[in-house]
């Protein structure tokens, strides 16, 4: 990660924050075409191609008198979309209510389950699969998806 991006977080969180969004993944590395600078938000109600391009726009203002980043660099502002993975406990918090496939470390080794999320909290999270609940803990969990139904 790079050092640079917690002085980031702190410029541009009042901005997300004042917009009534929710900063989700920052993200500031070197690729192929340069430095780029990914910014996800997330709003309860969606994230449109406008709202995005407003997120820009005052990042851009906000860096043009703060440069926090020396060199040249593509600023890219998105949400998080369907298929992004659940990190945090926010991200369950979030989905409760949302049919999500977990691994996970179990006693014997790697594990999946599928169900929908109870609830959550800062160290667990509860499932409830074919009429049995089962509680998984956050640290134990190596990759959490939403299963999208059609």
């Amino acid at each position: 990660m790079d050092p640079r991006t917690d002085q980031i977080k702190a410029l541009i969180s009042p901005i997300i924050d004042d917009l009534g969004l929710e900063l989700i993944d920052l993200i500031l590395r070197n690729e192929q075409e340069g430095l780029t600078l990914r910014v996800v938000i997330y709003r309860q109600e969606g994230v449109n191609v406008d709202l995005c391009a407003q997120v820009s726009r005052e990042i851009s203002r906000l860096f043009e008198v703060e440069d926090p980043i020396a060199s040249a660099y593509k600023l890219e502002v998105s949400s998080p979309g369907l298929t992004r993975p659940l990190t945090t406990s926010r991200d369950f918090r979030r989905n409760q209510g949302k049919k999500v496939k977990i691994k996970f470390a179990g006693q014997q080794g790697p594990l999946t389950s599928v169900g929908v999320i109870e609830k959550a909290d800062d160290e667990k999270v509860w499932l409830s699969a074919e009429g049995e609940e089962s509680v998984i803990n956050l640290a134990d969990i190596h990759k959490a998806k939403l299963v999208i139904e059609f």
